[in-house]
């Protein structure tokens, strides 16, 4: 005879799950730079249909949370979960940039920054149209001559405390 689940116990099985959720998205919106409130919608853009793949594959990694829960945490059927996963864990044999963020969420590390050049790669692969491209491109050197700046008012404030 099955006994019944209290709710109280109901209750802490879901804010744990939903713990564990609140987690994979904060991981992957950082791996990814996505909003997580993104990465939950119907966006059909490739960064963001990745991050989505990226945190169902760190919940069943990681968590090791089923297909069907997974679904319902993440409001999809568990077939996408299926899908998500076996889509990560493939294209890592073959696609260097997955293989990189697949490496990240196995360690659960965050890379410190992809070169400039993998990034600049990274635009090229995602965005599609020519306008896309060009604007996520600038915004990768815009990020690197922030950089930059930054680094140079270091090096002037310690020559200035050194004099």
């Amino acid at each position: 005879m099955r006994q019944s689940i209290d709710n109280e116990t109901m209750r802490k099985v879901t804010t744990l799950r939903t713990e564990l959720l609140i987690k994979a998205l904060d991981f992957t919106s950082k791996l990814m730079k996505v909003d997580p409130s993104e990465i939950c919608n119907t966006s059909r853009e490739r960064n963001v249909c990745l991050a989505r793949h990226l945190t169902r594959y760190y919940l069943y990694s990681k968590e090791k949370i089923t297909y069907t829960e997974i679904g319902k945490l993440m409001n999809c059927n568990h077939a996408s979960v299926i899908h998500s996963v076996s889509y990560v864990t493939n294209t890592s044999t073959v696609d260097k940039y997955i293989y990189t963020l697949k490496q990240s969420i196995d360690r659960e590390l965050l890379p410190e920054h992809f070169t400039m050049r993998e990034q600049i790669k990274n635009c090229l692969d995602i965005y599609t149209t020519i306008n896309t491209k060009t604007e996520a491109i600038l915004e990768v050197f815009r990020g690197y001559e922030e950089t930059y700046k930054q680094e140079k008012m270091v090096a002037r404030q310690e020559d200035t405390i050194q004099t």
